[in-house]
């Protein structure tokens, strides 16, 4: 996305705090990845995070707006919804994420998500499911899905709403996911509200109160700059997250929830 995104995720891994990150592979801010992929490859599980929304995509599209740029998120999600919108277009610039994300890292993605959670949006997850089934014969990349149990949203007690929204798009792309021969997480945590005015650290306990099995915790960190603020509106919120990430205070915090940040492929036994 940014530069600035880049440099954090890499403190990041260097710390090994993380063991995944995905990348957009449209627009400018892609080829700034270029000098860091030795950085991440072989190091964490490194993604497709395909990009059908509000950046300008790599081919012709039906669902641009006007200025040549892809549409907000819910115009995207209705748009889906209500068929008004060409299957064939969203596979064909599906393929060629794909293929510039090899031409890029030289390797098929570990695994695919999506910005705004779209790879789970109705047609385009079929198009994308479709495409992983034919288009990886073997090691297939794994899906990263934003569903998890009810319950452990609620208990967790952070930005509800928000998770439940967003979880209701994973709900049935496990099992589209399953039929066709992919595999996914089983549970996920890190949605919040981005104006909720608890510290970080206290929100990321709430989120590992609950953990279902092979769980992804997203997180957004990075450091600021310009490129980052032209682009995104989620821009300082991204440095409290980076602090606390590469903190003592998180490093105690999986010690003491006897917790492993293991890649999806690793079979990690917690310490002790």
């Amino acid at each position: 996305m940014a530069r600035g995104v880049n440099d954090g995720i890499c403190q990041l891994i260097g710390a090994g705090r993380v063991s995944a990150t995905s990348c957009m592979v449209v627009g400018d801010a892609s080829h700034t990845i270029r000098s860091q992929l030795p950085y991440f490859v072989g190091r964490v599980d490194l993604g497709l995070h395909l990009t059908l929304t509000d950046r300008q995509p790599l081919g012709s599209l039906d669902i641009c707006q006007a200025d040549g740029l892809l549409p907000r998120p819910l115009t995207l999600l209705r748009r889906c919804v209500t068929g008004a919108i060409s299957p064939e277009h969203l596979r064909a610039e599906i393929v060629r994420q794909l293929d510039r994300f090899e031409s890029m890292v030289g390797q098929p993605p570990d695994f695919v998500d999506g910005h705004h959670h779209v790879h789970q949006f109705p047609v385009v997850r079929d198009k994308l499911l479709e495409l992983m089934r034919e288009r990886y014969t073997s090691r297939r990349p794994y899906l990263r899905v934003s569903g998890d149990r009810v319950f452990r949203i609620v208990r967790r007690g952070v930005g509800v709403a928000r998770a439940l929204a967003i979880a209701s798009l994973g709900f049935g792309t496990s099992k589209l996911a399953t039929r066709h021969g992919i595999r996914t997480n089983h549970g996920f945590c890190g949605v919040y509200d981005f104006d909720d005015p608890r510290p970080y650290g206290d929100l990321v306990r709430q989120f590992f109160r609950t953990l279902g099995p092979r769980s992804i915790f997203m997180c957004h960190p990075g450091e600021y700059d310009a490129e980052l603020e032209a682009v995104d509106q989620l821009v300082h919120q991204r440095e409290v997250e980076l602090a606390y990430l590469a903190s003592d205070e998180f490093a105690e915090l999986l010690v003491k929830r006897n917790l492993v940040i293991s890649r999806f492929d690793t079979e990690s036994a917690p310490p002790g």
